[in-house]
């Protein structure tokens, strides 16, 4: 029964078509750690005089990083046929926020 499940949910959600492309999760992952490697050196001294810790910046940064690693895999999970379903909604949706972003900036 858990087998059948499990090829169920594969037929789904992973299909053998998806593949993973290598060269751009690669790419990625340098622009990260580079992004890591230089807020670390540039704001350690800011973090160890306002907070008394010198990797404050740096974890909070690998927090947002990993929620948005996350975010990324759950999306990548996601058909793009359903996405273009919901894409007018999604469009309206980004507009409201874009424009709370400035009424609430005020």
């Amino acid at each position: 029964m858990f087998s059948r499940l499990w090829f169920s949910l594969k037929k789904h959600f992973l299909p053998d078509r998806l593949k993973i492309d290598r060269v751009f999760l690669i790419t990625i992952s340098i622009i990260i750690l580079f992004g890591l490697v230089m807020l670390s050196s540039a704001s350690s001294i800011v973090a160890y005089s306002t907070y008394n810790d010198t990797y404050y910046f740096l974890k909070h940064q690998l927090f947002s990083v990993g929620i948005g690693a996350i975010a990324f895999w759950l999306a990548s999970k996601i058909d793009y046929r359903f996405l273009r379903k919901i894409a007018f909604y999604l469009l309206i949706l980004s507009l409201i926020f874009l424009i709370l972003v400035f009424i609430l900036d005020m």
